[in-house]
């Protein structure tokens, strides 16, 4: 069967590639891998045989958790374990609705109390698997930290890991809702990730200690420009927002740090001179002049070898960015964001700016459900 007419070879090679790359989620480091096989336990024992497969996708992918180890570990309930699951399944039903254990006869698997066992059973699962989840996580999480430290020095994945925890610890003193939003957003969206990726890669020498002086617009809460702080990669860095609110979290959250954040509109310039320039899922609160005005500024800030990074959503990319879009909207009506508008920019659109300001585009690496597209560019 040939390939239909309109779709290249390279097109489903690069969905396959992505396909396989949520499939795999981040990299394993002992909390990721703890959690893969907690969700596998989890699914495992609940007895809805069948949508184990379509459970634990649904469950890693969006969490960026590995698909393969937790259907792995979903294979807890095959054939010979499954007496021995339905059995405490039943114990810790009972257990929950009558405050004691049962006594299992052959003479209770009757139809007249297929509705009590199945009750039963459904909440003993849950609470059977949240059990076995939680123990099996924890063995998971230690077996790794061991064996990783056998072989030597921690990852890059585990220095992120480490630098993510810092970074949310940081913000102990804001607002619960502030504390959440910052500590999942780096643990579930894949931009801490790519940015200290894309540092690693193109920056060599954030990563040989030459720290660098950042400038962070559209900041927000400000936890990607402290992340780096953590990292060890910035030397100084100043933030703006036009949100109020969200910059008191963040200079709250900087203390101890060369770290300047203030509220102020980042389509008013010129922006500080500095090494690198972070525009983080900003460019769509602008309109499309609004959107070139800024680049223009990011880029004549940067010093000669400086870089900037861009993060948006590639128009219409697919079903993802129009979910984006969406989501935006709402975040808009609801007043989680305060943006003016919301005009996505393809990433083509995007490149094209960034080379008519001077510069070479490195990289722009598409991950995640939204088509989120992260653009590496550098002022030779």
């Amino acid at each position: 069967m040939g390939i239909p007419v309109g779709i290249g070879r390279n097109d489903l090679r690069g969905a396959l590639g992505r396909t396989i790359q949520r499939l795999r989620g981040s990299e394993l480091t002992p909390l990721r891998f703890a959690l893969s096989v907690a969700v596998g336990l989890w699914v495992g024992c609940q007895p809805l045989y069948g949508l184990h497969f379509f459970l634990c996708a649904a469950l890693t992918i969006p969490l960026r958790l590995n698909f393969l180890v937790a259907y792995a570990a979903a294979h807890i309930s095959i054939p010979p374990s499954l007496p021995f699951l339905w059995f405490l399944a039943l114990q810790l039903g009972s257990l929950f609705f009558t405050g004691g254990w049962m006594d299992l006869s052959t003479a209770d698997f009757r139809p007249d109390r297929a509705a009590d066992l199945g009750a039963k059973l459904v909440v003993g699962s849950l609470l059977l698997g949240s059990i076995l989840a939680v123990a099996g996580g924890v063995l998971a999480y230690f077996a790794l930290r061991l064996f990783g430290s056998r072989r030597g020095g921690p990852s890059p994945a585990l220095r992120l890991e480490a630098a993510i925890g810092r970074t949310a610890r940081r913000y102990r003193k804001a607002p619960p809702a502030i504390r959440h939003y910052v500590r999942f957003k780096l643990l579930l969206d894949p931009l801490a990730e790519q940015l200290y990726s894309a540092l690693r890669t193109f920056v060599p020498e954030a990563e040989a200690g030459a720290r660098l002086e950042v400038v962070d617009a559209g900041t927000g809460r400000g936890q990607y420009a402290l992340l780096l702080h953590e990292l060890g990669i910035s030397k100084a860095t100043i933030g703006f927002d036009h949100d109020a609110d969200k910059i008191a979290a963040a200079t709250i959250a900087a203390e101890s740090v060369e770290a300047t954040f203030s509220a102020r509109d980042l389509r008013q310039g010129p922006y500080p001179d500095c090494d690198l320039v972070l525009l983080f899922d900003v460019l769509h609160y602008l309109s499309s002049e609004e959107q070139a005005a800024v680049v223009g500024l990011a880029c004549g800030a940067l010093r000669s070898g400086g870089h900037v990074l861009v993060r948006e959503t590639d128009r219409g990319a697919g079903l993802g960015a129009r979910l984006a879009g969406l989501f935006e909207r709402m975040g808009r009506a609801l007043g989680i964001n305060r943006g003016e508008r919301t005009e996505l920019v393809s990433t083509r659109r995007l490149e094209e700016q960034l080379r008519q300001a001077g510069l070479l585009v490195l990289s722009a690496e598409r991950r995640g459900a939204l088509d989120n597209v992260l653009v590496v560019a550098r002022k030779t």
